[in-house]
Parts: structure tokens; C-alpha cells; sequence
């Protein structure tokens, strides 16, 4: 998946959901979220990898799922860390560790979770999409009537 946009028919309220990658700039510390595009220019950042974005219907919240695919520090400093910096609830996890993506031999990723997959809310502990494109019904008004759209890369 690289982008869909989400848009509700019903209050007009939209987002997308596109693969994200971050990392954090030393000094001061800063979180930078960037398209996936520019991973070359990340690996040169001591902490970096990917970053999933879903929301919570309960607790009415967008989240952020940070898997971290290099570090010398351990992952409860870690955890702090991106939890100071990142404006939204989140959990971290490692490249061994995470439910979205896993490295193959050559060292390319893959996602492996299904359109069903759910995982644990970082801020209220109910299940929720692995994704943001996984909701079934608007953040702002609760319907259901959601389109989602994947824009074409190529041009005539």
C-alpha cells in the first residue's frame, strides 16, 4: 500500500493513509515523519524506520505505531522517547517485534498483516485496525459510508 484517501460521504471528513517513515534528529531531539520515498535519506539518523498510523473509536484518538529498524538504545528508553516527542498516543516497536512488517533475506520488507488485523490501543487498550484505511466508519460522525480511494501513479 503507498496512499488511500478516506473520505466520508456523509460529513465530508477526510484522511489518508499512506506509508510513512520517520526518524529522530539528535539534536535537539526532534521526530520527522516523511513519505516512504525518502527512505535512502534516513539511514544516515541513529534511530529511524517505519511509522503506521490508526485511530480509536473509544477513545476517539489517532495513533502511531513506530517500528524501529535501528538502534543502540534499549526499547523502554525508546518508548519514552518517542512518546515525548510524538504529538499523538503511540507504542514502539522493534524490527523483530512489530505485527506490520517483517525483513526478508535480502533485508526488504514486507507487510504481513491481513485486512482484519487489529492490535492493542496504545492509549485505551481496546482492539483496534492495524491501519487508519482498515476503519469502517467516519472519526467525526460515526457512518459508515466511507470511500476510499487509491490515486493512479501513472498519467496518460
Amino acid at each position: 500500500m503507498s496512499n488511500v484517501q478516506i473520505t466520508c460521504n456523509d460529513c465530508g471528513y477526510g484522511i489518508n493513509d499512506s506509508d510513512k517513515i520517520f526518524y529522530i534528529e539528535n539534536n535537539p531531539d526532534k521526530l520527522v515523519e516523511t513519505s516512504i520515498n525518502f527512505y535512502p535519506n534516513i539511514l544516515k539518523y541513529e534511530i529511524h524506520g517505519r511509522v503506521f498510523t490508526s485511530y480509536c473509536n473509544s477513545c476517539k484518538s489517532i495513533v502511531k505505531f513506530y517500528i524501529i529498524e535501528k538502534s543502540n538504545e534499549n526499547s523502554d528508553d525508546l518508548l519514552s522517547l518517542i512518546n515525548d516527542l510524538s504529538d499523538k498516543p503511540s507504542k514502539v516497536f522493534t524490527i523483530e517485534n512489530n505485527p506490520f512488517i517483517k525483513t526478508n533475506e535480502y533485508g526488504f520488507f514486507k507487510e504481513v498483516y491481513d485486512k482484519d488485523s487489529k492490535i492493542e490501543c496504545p492509549k485505551c487498550n481496546r482492539e483496534i485496525p492495524i491501519r487508519i484505511s482498515q476503519l469502517e466508519h467516519c472519526p467525526k460522525c460515526g457512518s459508515n459510508a466511507l470511500d476510499k480511494f487509491i490515486p493512479c501513479l501513472f498519467k496518460d
